[in-house]
């Protein structure tokens, strides 16, 4: 997937990598070469499956927009 050109520039997506390492959802590491590693941490991996269930996030954004669908 190309992050940049989903992002939109380096300083977006740095600014996405920065807000989901600080929130705990993918973690940071350097390896021996000084590459930057990122891997979807436990959290992540359940903040994705609550994303991907699409009844769960109508419910929310139902909620959130203050709007409900009627019957």
């Amino acid at each position: 997937m190309d992050f940049l050109r989903i992002g939109g520039s380096e300083a977006a997506v740095d600014r996405w990598v920065t807000f989901l390492v600080k929130k705990g959802i993918v973690s940071e590491h350097t390896d021996e070469d000084g590459v930057r590693i990122y891997a979807k941490t436990d959290f992540g991996e359940r903040v994705h499956r609550v994303l991907n269930d699409h009844r769960t996030v109508k419910v929310i954004i139902e909620h959130l927009s203050g709007r409900r669908l009627r019957p």
